[in-house]
């Protein structure tokens, strides 16, 4: 049994605290019965991070995952929140212990350098490019403006324009205007023993970066569920016009891989004239459901890339990080511009990279990330594993996958593949993604053709993850199945997700059978809780 003081070494958040003694803050009450029977490391998995990853009494997060490995889950939630796959559990398991044992050799400040340097070799970036790490793809959202402030002062008014917005993560457009979007920060800070701080409640403006920021949100859909056509909708916004200004910049996000596999480029008039105004075109490829070729495009051409290692490569939640072009770490390391204090409750200067050293002597703390740290080391085993396999492999692998899903989704009158969208305006989806609505029936028993809406599917959502033998008498029911969290379409419907991981990626690659096998009991299950809606 796991007490906060017997792992109080790594301890980053704590339940409860009630002392601080040197650099750790600990507890002296046992962790909630379910959260204390798990192991030490599992624990250390779930600090570091938001009120997201925060663990309830029955040891399950927001997303009603754990962080354990259970050889008998169906997991295909990637594009949510994941428990730990095996592999990076393993990983994760072998780091941690190589702390415990020489806590002075091996370090989470030894251990972010060495993850940075495993980042640039496997997406083989060019010489120079900064990486820094972040808790979360949220988080990453702050060192834009920071990147902004660095080039250009205090001065200019950051347009902050976030596209796709109901389909990128949540707390995205406050993080992007500078404000606080959790009631809990990663780092705790001197002065008290909680990672809750005055900064930190909901949507209050972090001080030294939401001045002078405007931003501005547009939608992933149209009213009628078809994908928001970017570049007329920045027509529309009269962007050009309001870039004029000589105290006025912009930042432009697009996204590669949304909630529900959107991936949108930046219209080449709108990449010039972001070049023109001095300001940034930013990638928010956190889904990590992109080719390296298309990362190192992106950084070519001067975007800043949001990554992360928490969806697709299966993490547990979150780990992020931000790849900026060498040109722009240049200016930044000219820039006298230091990160504000009010950051500090998100970075150390051990997720900084070393060129930068004004940075890290502003973010210089006693406390260090290692749960961040661990969950890197967690999704870079994956990323290796993965990224071995050759590229067309697994993009042919990929696309029989999506193909076999489809097929299966279209056997059961409940459950309909979400289409409608997909191939206007010349955007792609990622394939790995697929998006499903669910039918009830009316009171004559007939199923209708109206979907359920996002509320009525986050029961379903719940349902999956639970044993509901109770209600249905079929071996899928007892199963627990980890599927996307709901996504709004538009007012009278929202979308279910099934997602391939990296490693169910590579086993249906090995053995595609067997992976089927759980995708039908999964897709079976979620028709049973269509029907059954009424006993949720």
């Amino acid at each position: 049994m796991a007490t906060i003081a017997e792992i109080r070494p790594f301890v980053s958040k704590t339940f409860e605290p009630e002392e601080e003694i040197g650099e750790v803050t600990i507890c002296h009450k046992l962790l909630p019965p379910a959260v204390s029977q798990l192991n030490e490391v599992n624990v250390m998995l779930t600090m570091g991070g938001d009120d997201r990853s925060l663990l309830d009494e029955t040891g399950h997060n927001k997303y009603h995952c754990r962080p354990v490995y259970d050889a008998n889950d169906i997991c295909r939630g990637s594009c949510t929140c994941n428990s730990p796959s095996r592999l990076g559990l393993e990983a994760a398991t072998a780091a941690f212990e190589a702390m415990k044992k020489d806590p002075c050799g091996h370090t989470a400040s030894g251990l972010f350098s060495d993850v940075r340097s495993q980042i640039a070799e496997l997406l083989h970036l060019p010489k120079s490019t900064g990486v820094f790490l972040t808790p979360s793809g949220t988080d990453a959202e702050y060192l834009p403006l920071c990147f902004m402030k660095a080039l250009h002062g205090e001065g200019k008014t950051v347009n902050n324009i976030v596209a796709c917005l109901e389909e990128v993560g949540s707390g995205t457009f406050e993080a992007a205007g500078g404000f606080s979007f959790s009631s809990t920060q990663p780092i705790p800070q001197s002065g008290g023993s909680s990672s809750k701080s005055a900064t930190s409640a909901t949507s209050l403006p972090l001080p030294g970066l939401a001045l002078n920021v405007r931003t501005v949100g547009i939608p992933a859909r149209n009213k009628d569920g078809s994908v928001v056509d970017l570049e007329a909708e920045l027509d529309r916004l009269k962007m050009n016009a309001a870039m004029n200004a000589n105290d006025e910049t912009l930042i432009l996000h697009t996204v590669y891989g949304s909630k529900t596999g959107i991936i949108q480029d930046c219209p080449k008039k709108v990449l010039d004239h972001i070049k023109q105004c001095q300001g940034l075109h930013v990638l928010d490829a956190c889904q990590g459901r992109i080719e390296v070729e298309a990362i190192l495009k992106y950084l070519e051409q001067g975007t800043v890339v949001l990554f992360t290692c928490s969806k697709f490569y299966r993490s547990p939640p979150f780990a992020g990080a931000v790849l900026v072009p060498p040109a722009l770490m240049v200016q930044l390391a000219q820039s006298n511009f230091v990160p504000p204090s009010s950051l500090k409750g998100f970075f150390t200067q051990s997720q900084v990279p070393e060129s930068l050293p004004r940075w890290r002597a502003a973010l210089a703390s006693t406390s260090e990330n290692h749960g961040l740290a661990l969950r890197w080391v967690a999704g870079l085993a994956e990323m290796k594993a993965t990224l071995k396999v050759d590229e067309f492999e697994r993009q042919e692998a990929t696309a029989c996958w999506r193909k076999a899903i489809i097929e299966a989704v279209s056997k059961h009158p409940r459950l309909r593949h979400f289409s409608e969208a997909e191939g206007c305006h010349g955007f792609q989806v990622s394939q790995s993604i697929v998006s499903v609505t669910l039918h009830k029936s009316d009171k004559n028993g007939t199923i209708t053709n109206n979907a359920m809406t996002k509320s009525e599917l986050s029961k379903v959502f719940q349902a999956m993850t639970e044993d509901m033998s109770t209600i249905c008498d079929h071996p899928a029911a007892a199963k627990r199945c980890f599927i996307g969290q709901p996504v709004t379409i538009n007012a009278s419907q929202g979308v279910l997700r099934i997602a391939l991981g990296s490693d169910s990626l590579r086993r249906f690659i090995e053995d595609p059978a067997s992976v089927l096998k759980d995708d039908c009991l999964l897709i079976e299950k979620m028709s049973m809780m269509a029907e059954e809606f009424h006993s949720l």
